[in-house]
Order: C-alpha cells, then structure tokens, then sequence
C-alpha cells in the first residue's frame, strides 16, 4: 500500500456531502493507525475512504495509506466495497460487547498488578522517590471501553452474562443473542 501525500488526494464531487462527526475514527485511527486505506483513480482522484482522510487531517498526518484503482472496473469495485463497508454491518449484541470487554480485562489484568505494585513500592519509597509514575488506566474502564459501554452497563451485562453461562436453563442460550 503506498502513502500518499494527503495534500495531493483530489476530493472532487462526492455522493457523501456531510462526513459527520469523526471523533471515533479519529480516536481509532490515532489509537490503532489506519485500518482501511483510501482508494484512489490514477489521477489521485479520491474514490472511497473521504472520512478517513478527513480524520487523518484532523491528526494532522502529512500522508495516509492508499490503494489505486487499475481501471473503471477495480473503481466499480471499491466503490461497492465502500457502500457495504458502511450499510452491511451488524452490530455487536451485548453478549458480544461483553465478550470484547472480558478479553481486554483478560490482557489488562497483569499491567494493573504492576501498577499495584508500582504505586505499594512507590509508597514504600517515597523518600528516594525518583519521579516515575506508575501506569496510568484503570482495566474496568478500559474494558467498558472497549465493549463500547458505560462502566455500569458494562458490569451490569457482565454479571448477566455470568448468570445465562452458569444457569442456561434458567436464561435461555446467550450464544445466539
């Protein structure tokens, strides 16, 4: 995938007129890069990808990843690929919002026992404290986060969740909710 100067892309006339709000792709995006490219003519005409590349604006980044279209054809193609990207989606049901929100805790809980441990020993020097900081974060909220929920929804799924996977028979299959 080549980068492209963004300052070079060509925005001509677009089916989208408003981009929206882009706070999420932008916190994506300087969270985790670009996952998507843009997609481009030969002549760095933009043909999908317009939120992306006005989301890497916002970061201020000087050049974003691309793809180019061969022809009409691969255009036609992207284009299509496009429109699915953003109408073919199917959300997360809350089983799976806690799911993402478990493996995040899962990855999370042995950076919060270092921090634990940073802040006990820290405590227990302060006198020869050299000015580090522990890690900053707290798992909960990085995995309500993650599930896309507030902290108390995120704990209040959680333990329904909890409850269907010990008692099914009681709450029915979650698997298919």
């Amino acid at each position: 995938m080549p980068a492209i100067a963004i300052k070079n892309v060509v925005i001509g006339d677009r089916v989208r007129r408003d981009v929206g709000d882009l706070k999420d792709l932008r916190d994506s995006m300087s969270r985790v890069g670009l996952l998507q490219p843009i997609v481009l003519d030969g002549s760095k005409n933009l043909i999908a990808g317009q939120r992306r590349l006005e989301a890497a604006k916002e970061l201020d980044w000087t050049s974003i990843d691309s793809v180019v279209a061969k022809d009409v054809d691969d255009a036609v193609k992207h284009i299509i690929a496009e429109r699915d990207e953003n109408t073919c989606r199917l959300g997360f049901t809350p089983t799976e919002q806690v799911a993402v929100g478990l493996q995040i805790e899962k990855m999370e809980k042995p950076k919060a026992a270092r921090r634990r441990k940073a802040t006990q020993n820290n405590k227990s020097a302060s006198n020869s404290s050299s000015g580090n900081l522990p890690e900053q974060g707290n798992t909960r909220t990085k995995a309500a986060a993650a599930a896309g929920m507030s902290e108390r929804t995120y704990a209040k799924a959680k333990q329904v969740v909890q409850a269907a996977e010990e008692d099914p028979e009681k709450y029915g299959d979650l698997s298919k909710q």
